[in-house]
């Protein structure tokens, strides 16, 4: 009895064991709504619930009876509020999934939040507000610049860096005041220090600052803290760091990205790397070579949510333009016609296989003796994993006894290959016949083990 394992179920069934399933980070929704009397109140709200940091913006206004709405996140989400006027404002807070969120006003018309379903610090949800009550500090100083000259009015003589040491004293004061905890304390302190580079980064990049770009010593430190990577500021400063330091981006000259998938690629690790390799897709959209970085970015990042993000947000030719492109196990690429074409004037014998499939990896050790046996014939041995993981392939091919084979390569996009359909791919493991010509003669060829292999492949090499 001949063994098969069904694709689809094989992948339900990794999925399942390699993957721990957190009900904590299911996707919920965060609900807002605004507590007031007045008929023309409103707010507006930028929610950072999604990986590109594009914001979604929600409007909460009395005069519409819009007094609740909410969005949907599966991770802590930061929103953030402006108020434009004489007392200009911008308050941060962060949110979790299924939080239910209510917003009041101040006599100033200012917003306080207070989360309903859950026990926080007051203090630490509010900490933005607090501080535009008592100084301009770094949310407010941009604000209230840009409000000024809007209205043709002095600016402030406060410097920006002056803001940054307005909000590290007031920092200071409500921490020994114990109105927030040290983590809270700590994640302040982190937030202005990268925004006073990110600042410097920036005054350079004008020529508001002597010296060159190339001067700026980064520490090593503030280029590995992937536990960082949920905060917005700090993922503001990577992308300062990599747009100016990195790829010298200017006014005038736009960063090469191409080239900064290749330095990101070297010169990074983890979650840093996958957030940079993610973060240059997203602005390689509109070069001609977009599709081959595309089908490098799904081997070469890690982070399941930004290729779930890629493949949900581009469209189906984009994301698979590059369908039947096949991947070896030094990485190199190339296409699977042309591959079938390199080896036209030989039989070639394809087996289609993948990590999870036992009958596949059964046929192997049968399949290497025939690859010794037909070693002098005019005759191929191609070997094509189906799997969608790059690492669940390139850590199965010692037991399937293809390390260092030349003919092994993995199928990227297999689930949208056209490959899947034409050769009927739902089940494994699939083994096709190429003749000589380089037309397909048999779609559902013999398996290793089966005796008749061997004479039907004598047959085509002596044909």
């Amino acid at each position: 009895m001949l063994l098969s394992c069904n694709a689809q179920n094989g992948s339900k069934i990794e999925t399942k064991t390699s993957i721990d399933i957190d009900e904590s980070k299911s996707i919920k929704s965060i609900y807002f709504e605004i507590s007031t009397n007045e008929k023309n109140k409103f707010i507006w709200l930028n929610v950072f619930n999604k990986l590109d940091d594009e914001p979604t913006l929600v409007k909460l206004e009395s005069y519409n009876n819009k007094y609740i709405d909410s969005i949907s996140s599966q991770n802590e989400v930061e929103v953030s509020t402006s108020n434009m006027g004489e007392k200009c404002s911008q308050s941060t807070y962060r949110f979790l999934p299924g939080d239910s969120v209510i917003f009041t006003f101040d006599k100033d018309n200012q917003p306080i939040a207070k989360i309903k379903n859950r026990v926080v610090n007051s203090n630490e949800l509010n900490f933005f507000y607090f501080l535009n009550e008592k100084i301009i500090g770094i949310n407010r100083y941009n604000l209230q610049q840009m409000y000024l000259r809007s209205k043709n009015k002095p600016l402030l003589s406060l410097t920006k860096e002056e803001s940054l040491i307005n909000t590290k004293q007031f920092t200071d004061s409500f921490y020994k005041a114990q109105k927030i905890g040290d983590s809270f304390y700590s994640s302040v302190i982190k937030q202005i220090d990268f925004i006073k580079v990110n600042f410097f980064i920036n005054e350079k990049r004008q020529g508001k600052a002597q010296g060159n770009i190339s001067d700026i010593d980064i520490p090593n430190e503030y280029l590995t803290s992937s536990h960082l990577l949920p905060f917005l500021y700090y993922r503001s400063f990577l992308k300062q760091y990599y747009n100016v330091i990195l790829l010298k981006g200017s006014l005038q000259n736009a960063p090469d990205y191409e080239k900064g998938y290749a330095i990101v690629n070297q010169q990074f690790h983890d979650g840093i790397k996958d957030y940079l390799l993610f973060y240059s897709i997203l602005n390689l959209k509109s070069s001609n070579k977009f599709g081959d970085y595309l089908a490098r970015f799904f081997v070469d990042c890690k982070n399941e949510k930004y290729i779930d993000y890629i493949k949900s947000n581009y469209s189906d030719n984009e994301v698979n333009n590059n369908s039947n492109l096949l991947l070896s196990e030094k990485k190199k690429r190339l296409n699977f016609d042309s591959l079938i074409s390199s080896y036209k004037g030989r039989v070639v014998y394809i087996d289609f296989w993948a990590s999870w499939c036992s009958p596949c990896l059964a046929e192997m050790p049968t399949s290497k003796k025939m690859r010794e046996q037909f070693l002098d014939k005019k005759i191929a041995f191609i070997y094509i994993s189906t799997d969608q993981k790059y690492s669940d392939w390139i850590d199965i091919i010692p037991k399937a006894l293809l390390k260092n084979y030349n003919n092994s390569y993995l199928l990227m996009n297999s689930e949208t290959s056209s490959l899947k359909k034409v050769f009927n791919l739902s089940s494994l493991p699939k083994y096709i016949i190429v003749n000589k010509e380089g037309k397909v003669v048999n779609t559902n060829a013999p398996r290793p083990n089966d005796p008749s292999l061997n004479l039907l492949l004598n047959k085509l090499i002596s044909e």
